[in-house]
């Protein structure tokens, strides 16, 4: 559909669930994993629902595909062979390569890659909690882990600004989730939506000059636009040495 909600189209249609689409930053795919092959497997079309290829077959699940900035990788998350744990795998478009980033003792999931290629973000169940969701950073390999939250409730659901320095995240306090963000020096998060409802699973428009997101108000979930508080709007800070600490 158009930004502003307009034009609703159908992409695909078929007895399958057809999930987590994520559209590639030239325009031209769309992403998405689906259980038409008997399994949640990764699937690439285009734009306007045609070509739909297979990228990834597993025995195991995989969840929450998103691009790299060039639209040529796809980053997702990979079940672990009878565990419930999610490891973080990254491959080309065409699915020719396919190469394991992280795999631990904890479920990582939500991983994205930051606009300008250099990082990844993603939630990990501390001590494999399922309450406690933790935003975490590590470099575009896969090394230099670092924690940007620490407490008791589930922070999930990160999201880059434009500027690769800043990360939008859902944090479940006082029970309900809101809109948080940090800076990829950790630091203190800022709280920036209120109210009644649950906010998850936001996004910044490229421009950076709208945030989307699902708000959940009795069991009801719409779609949301709210545009970007002034304070945000420009660039954050340097970024940090990953590799130090």
């Amino acid at each position: 559909m158009g930004d502003g909600g307009e034009g609703l189209l159908q992409l695909t249609r078929n007895r399958h669930l057809d999930r987590m689409p994520s559209w590639s930053p030239d325009g031209r795919y769309i992403a998405f994993v689906s259980d038409r092959s008997g399994n949640y497997d990764l699937f690439r079309m285009d734009a306007d629902g045609t070509n739909v290829v297979q990228i990834t077959d597993t025995p195991e699940a995989v969840i929450h595909p998103y691009w790299s900035p060039d639209s040529e990788s796809i980053i997702y998350n990979r079940r672990v062979a009878d565990q419930r744990l999610y490891a973080i795998w990254i491959t080309d478009k065409a699915g020719a390569e396919h190469h394991e980033l992280l795999r631990d003792e904890q479920l990582n999931s939500y991983a994205r890659i930051s606009p300008d290629g250099q990082w990844i973000v993603f939630d990990k169940w501390w001590d494999n909690d399922e309450t406690n969701g933790e935003i975490m950073l590590m470099n575009r390999d896969g090394g230099g882990l670092k924690r940007l939250t620490s407490n008791s409730v589930y922070d999930g659901y990160p999201a880059w600004f434009p500027d690769s320095q800043r990360i939008l995240y859902s944090s479940e306090v006082d029970g309900v989730f809101k809109l948080f963000w940090i800076g990829i020096d950790g630091g203190e998060p800022t709280q920036i939506t209120f109210g009644a409802g649950g906010d998850q699973r936001a996004g910044v428009s490229p421009d950076g000059k709208s945030i989307y997101f699902n708000r959940n108000i009795d069991g009801t979930i719409e779609l949301y636009e709210m545009p970007m508080p002034e304070a945000l709007i420009g660039p954050g800070k340097p970024a940090p040495d990953l590799n130090r600490g």
